[in-house]
């Protein structure tokens, strides 16, 4: 059942983090999505915070692709953290090895992708360019 395993789903989070590994964004969706389907928005909510933390250490396509997404969710409220917000800024790398996926994405993932992008790219362009005007 879709988002049923919610808190065995959060339990596997907390031993690998126990046994000194590190969720990658991939896992950290996962269960974050899990969470989202029960309606469990306040841990939804922290997991996709840190599945975001995780895009700066992308080194596939996957990972940067569903970190991007991770992003963009965990910036959908007011309660992320300042951190998480500062990750828009380093979004060069993850953009770059998410190229490599976009021929197998399935339109689903297509379409998160996409709507991840539409909410982080435009604030990351503003940005750029009042760098620029203020140089």
């Amino acid at each position: 059942e879709k988002g049923g395993q919610w808190s065995e789903a959060l339990q596997l989070l907390a031993e690998m983090r126990a046994a000194n590994l590190v969720p990658d964004a991939f896992a950290c969706s996962a269960a974050a999505g899990a969470c989202e389907a029960q309606g469990r928005k306040t841990e939804a909510q922290q997991v996709w915070d840190e599945a975001a933390q995780a895009l700066p250490r992308a080194t596939d396509a996957w990972q940067a692709y569903h970190g991007l997404v991770a992003l963009a969710k965990a910036l959908q409220t007011d309660d992320c953290k300042s951190e998480t917000q500062l990750l828009k800024q380093q979004l060069g790398k993850p953009l770059e090895l998410v190229r490599g996926v976009l021929p197998k994405l399935k339109a689903r993932e297509f379409g998160q992708l996409a709507w991840a992008l539409a909410r982080l790219l435009p604030s990351s362009i503003s940005t750029q360019q009042q760098q620029q005007q203020q140089q």
